[in-house]
């Protein structure tokens, strides 16, 4: 990547990047209590929150739509979510911080393996702070993604290490420092002079020619020859990493089960691209395994535990998640490109690339790990956006349009290895080699040096003749690999040749506007971060978590023993401590049909509820227009009661699908029954 002041403030700041938004996040928590639980928070968290509180692994606020989770066993999701949340709360509290505490630390720990995903691999460091900066759209977790997703990017670190060479060039420079990056750099250099004796001088250390012509059936630029494969404890260790990308992706399947197949999706188009473009050995066994055991679960929980299957289907026959075929609306559209910005780029840039490394190779010079591990960045970044675009496009036309979140944590995987492959593929070396005469000693023999823009030297027309001791005045190898300057010792006494493989002005611009493009994109998809660190503080400031908690708890005492209280699920932590109260749901309710429009009305007349207690998000978005519907009817009055001086963005028509859940003041609803 040619430098200029932006590229040079990116590779300072990719550690930083990633803190950054972790130290964010925990930031808004800390002294804001941000972003507020949205509507499934208490879905997932109620049994657990109820077992604690009660004794019994059910969750009351859903009974009156899901029976069997709401009063017998809470079975419409697996578990495994709510056996890490068990731990937590068991140590920490049933409140609603604690839980959004829970969901900030596994984001943590997905930074830090995402990071680690990145730093094994080839990928600069302006390309991993470009990646870093997509970061920013992450702002709900509060659901079991979280732990889905921690799962599913340590699929991905696994099979990242499973690979043939995966990650062993890039690790030196994550964990080396500066000294022993110079004694690498000592190393290639003698290990270079080391091959040039016994090969043929005019091909780099790789053995591999370069960027001559493909061969039939080649793919990714690299020649098709005998599969890669190991020996000994060397095999041994990657089929472990293999088996182990299986168990974590089983693991975030049970989890998850549409992020689960997301990255399960991830794992059979790498490996299989690993095996079908570069004739890879098929990891079988490992594959079977993936294939096998989801279906040996689901068949064990049907047949050995009936019930607990009735209450998933309980649930999944309500759920809105799978809509059927349909056209996507304009706002749907409007939410995928805020949403997966990079992935549709990136979507749109790989065929290009591909047919350009086809056509010219991989730079000369590139040795064998090298360009390993370029092979890897090709396979993630095409099955992490296979993977993505598979979920964008069913959020589409077939799932509900929020689907579309589920593709966000994989998203900066995609950014990043496509900017390696830009930074790989159109700028193959940095810039000119010349050849001068000097008084220095010769480098021409440094195959290290050799195809970066320049033959050796020996080879050059005429330098053999015109110069005793040519030398090499400045060669860098592609940026994205090593740099390596070499000095002169004047004077210069002959013509300056460039190589006719030097970068053009176009190519240069083209890297720096694809990079704006991306630095772009994900300021368009962090709208809503920049609305929880500008206008959710305020809101926090004008009616935080505190002022909250101890306003439910006075509306709640007002309420007599058995009456119902619908509230939304961010307040439902606090609810659920008060036994003698029917605590319910402010989305669940009534039994909901497929297809259907929500029947709250319904549900709100048959249940007769004493107070509704709703989010800003909630009132605005469902129930305002409810309670005008209600006021028409005969036999009930109400009282609404906003906690809230400064407005919300869900108060407004034109912000509410922009930025929510940034405000922690209630709406309390009085209602009066005749």
């Amino acid at each position: 990547m040619a430098d200029s002041p932006l590229i040079r403030w990116l590779r300072r700041s990719a550690t930083w990047i990633f803190a950054g938004v972790f130290l964010w996040r925990l930031a808004l928590l800390l002294f804001a209590t941000l972003p507020v639980p949205s509507n499934d928070s208490f879905f997932y968290d109620g049994p657990v929150v109820n077992l604690l509180l009660h004794g019994k692994y059910t969750n009351p606020s859903l009974a009156l739509a899901l029976p069997i989770s709401g009063k017998e066993v809470f079975c419409a999701y697996p578990p495994l979510y709510q056996g890490v949340l068990l731990g937590w709360m068991a140590l920490f509290g049933t409140s609603a911080a604690s839980a959004m505490t829970l969901h900030v630390a596994l984001f943590g720990l997905y930074v830090l393996i995402l990071f680690s995903v990145l730093r094994r691999l080839p990928v600069p460091e302006w390309a991993v702070a470009v990646g870093g900066l997509f970061l920013f759209i992450i702002t709900f977790d509060d659901r079991p993604d979280s732990l889905a997703h921690l799962f599913g990017i340590a699929a991905v670190y696994a099979w990242v290490r499973s690979r043939p060479g995966g990650g062993r060039e890039r690790k030196m420079k994550a964990t080396g420092g500066v000294a022993l990056q110079t004694l690498r750099e000592v190393w290639v250099r003698w290990k270079g002079r080391r091959h040039q004796r016994r090969r043929n001088p005019g091909k780099c250390s790789s053995g591999w020619s370069g960027p001559a012509g493909l061969e039939s059936g080649e793919a990714f630029g690299v020649r098709r020859g005998p599969p890669l494969s190991f020996s000994g404890q060397q095999a041994e260790n990657h089929w472990g990493w293999h088996w182990l990308m299986i168990g974590l992706a089983v693991l975030s399947l049970a989890t998850s089960l549409q992020i689960g197949t997301v990255y399960c999706i991830f794992v059979w188009v790498a490996t299989l691209s690993g095996t079908l473009f570069l004739r890879e050995r098929f990891p079988l066994g490992p594959m079977l395994g993936l294939l096998l055991i989801p279906p040996f679960l689901l068949g064990a929980v049907i047949a050995g535990f009936p019930h607990l299957w009735a209450g998933f289907m309980e649930h999944a026959s309500q759920t809105p998640s799978l809509t059927g075929w349909r056209l996507p609306r304009f706002d749907e559209l409007l939410k995928v490109g805020r949403t997966a910005p990079g992935i549709l780029a990136v979507a749109l840039l790989l065929p290009w690339l591909l047919a350009r490394q086809c056509a010219e190779g991989w730079p000369a010079g590139l040795d064998e790990c090298q360009i390993a591990g370029l092979r890897t960045v090709w396979l993630l970044a095409w099955a992490s956006t296979a993977a993505a675009l598979a979920v964008v496009v069913a959020s589409m036309l077939l799932l509900t349009a929020n689907a579309v979140f589920f593709a966000v944590q994989i998203q900066p995987l995609a950014v990043a290895g496509c900017l390696t492959l830009v930074g790989a593929i159109l700028e193959p070396c940095r810039s000119v080699a010349y050849t001068v005469c000097g008084a220095g000693a010769a480098h021409s023999d440094d195959p290290s040096l050799a195809g970066c823009g320049a033959p050796p030297l020996a080879e050059q027309t005429g330098a053999a003749d015109q110069c005793p001791n040519p030398i090499t005045a400045s060669v860098h190898h592609p940026s994205s690999i090593i740099h390596h300057p070499t000095s002169i010792n004047p004077p210069l006494r002959h013509s300056i040749t460039p190589s006719p493989h030097h970068p053009t002005a176009a190519a240069a611009d083209w890297e720096r506007g694809l990079v704006r493009m991306f630095i772009g994109l994900a300021a368009l998809g962090a709208i809503r971060a920049v609305g929880l660190a500008t206008w959710g503080l305020v809101c926090a400031h004008d009616f935080g978590y505190s002022a909250t908690i101890r306003l439910i708890r006075a509306d709640l005492a007002e309420c007599a023993p058995g009456q119902a209280v619908v509230l939304s699920s961010a307040y439902l932590y606090e609810a659920a401590r008060h036994n003698g109260i029917n605590w319910i749901h402010s989305d669940w309710m009534e039994k909901a049909e497929r297809g259907q429009p929500p029947r709250d009305l319904e549900g709100l007349l048959a249940l007769k509820p004493a107070k509704l207690i709703l989010t800003q998000f909630d009132y605005y978005r469902r129930y305002e227009p409810l309670l005008a519907e209600l006021k028409s009817r005969a036999g009930v009055s109400f009282q609404v009661s906003n906690a809230a001086r400064i407005p919300a963005p869900d108060s407004m028509k034109t912000m509410r699908r922009v930025v929510q859940h940034i405000s922690w003041a209630p709406v309390v609803v009085t209602l009066k029954w005749k």
